[in-house]
């Protein structure tokens, strides 16, 4: 099969939800000024990263198409004319996922969509993997990913399961990939956790976002962060994109 042009960059807490890597996800697509697909695989009935470009359909998504291989359904975002908002789908089919359908059927049309995407000039594919996925599924997507970056907080149970995640990560990355680590909602600077966070990177970086009460209003209330006003989550979470936009860059070999 044709190896895709475009580059995955997959957001993942491994265990660990309510760190903030949906709302992570979505303003990193908004930020990039590149064309992107934002895959929100919302098997868990999350579907924030969806609804922060303004798309909420239960129909035709993602959900659906790994599950049968039916069509899929590919949305324009409402906040940026650059991404497209491939939406979790019926939640029903998570289960035909879990208990119907075989992990390389899964895999093989996850990688036609990569390349379908490609094709259709897409450069960057970010996916927002839920928390508590299905580890074989979850093993058998994340796999495609050129950029693995893991969102974690400043907590002991965000450490544990960065910790797991990691080492599952690195089992199949062989030490070639690049990821990351995003700590979120960081609270003061010299934060001992925050810190830890550094032995989870492989040809990547350790990325910060400070807590920013704004960042979760305004998330609450379906706005990017391309629309904040004030507080620190903006400026952060530019950097990040930026970061991991020049990661890509060097993976790809030319400019977005």
């Amino acid at each position: 099969m044709i190896r895709p042009s475009a580059k995955v960059l997959a957001f993942t807490s491994g265990s660990k939800g309510g760190v903030g890597k949906s709302t992570i996800a979505a303003n990193v697509a908004a930020i990039i000024d590149a064309p992107v697909a934002l895959v929100d695989l919302g098997f868990d009935g999350n579907s924030t990263a969806s609804k922060l470009h303004g798309i909420d359909d239960n129909d035709d998504g993602i959900l659906n198409y790994l599950a049968t291989g039916a069509k899929l359904k590919i949305y324009e975002s409402k906040e940026h004319k650059n991404v497209s908002i491939i939406p979790p789908g019926d939640l029903d089919y998570r289960y035909f996922l879990l208990f119907s359908t075989n992990r390389y059927a899964v895999a093989a049309r996850f990688e036609r969509l990569i390349i379908d995407l490609s094709r259709n000039g897409v450069k960057l594919v970010l996916v927002d993997f839920p928390a508590n996925m299905d580890k074989s599924i979850h093993h058998a997507l994340i796999a495609f990913s050129d950029i693995v970056n893991l969102i974690m907080e400043p907590s002991e149970s965000s450490i544990d399961s960065l910790t797991k995640l990691y080492k599952e990560v690195m089992g199949f990355y062989d030490g070639y990939g690049v990821i990351n680590t995003i700590v979120n909602m960081v609270a003061v600077d010299n934060d001992p956790l925050a810190d830890y966070s550094r032995k989870y990177v492989n040809n990547g970086e350790t990325m910060r976002i400070p807590f920013d009460h704004y960042a979760r209003y305004y998330t609450n209330n379906g706005v990017l962060a391309i629309h904040y006003k004030t507080g620190g989550f903006t400026p952060a979470i530019t950097g990040v994109a930026k970061q991991i936009s020049k990661q890509a860059e060097q993976l790809m070999g030319v400019r977005l």
